[in-house]
């Protein structure tokens, strides 16, 4: 699991690009985004995580 704000999003990164919306995911790559999705709570600051999970990329991907 990485530990730094900026490692967390880089590791979140190749789920966007492996489909159009979470739906696509299998059971095991969406319990391992959930981690990572936690886990930018946990190693981003507040503004840093709003940020992100404000990005449209994310929104529409996880909304979908």
């Amino acid at each position: 699991m990485p530990t730094d704000c900026n490692e967390t999003i880089a590791a979140i990164e190749p789920f966007l690009t492996k489909g159009k919306t979470i739906k696509d995911l299998t059971i095991a790559e969406v319990s391992r985004l959930g981690q990572l999705m936690t886990a930018v709570s946990d190693n981003c600051s507040a503004d840093q995580a709003t940020a992100f999970f404000s990005r449209p990329d994310i929104t529409a991907f996880i909304s979908a």
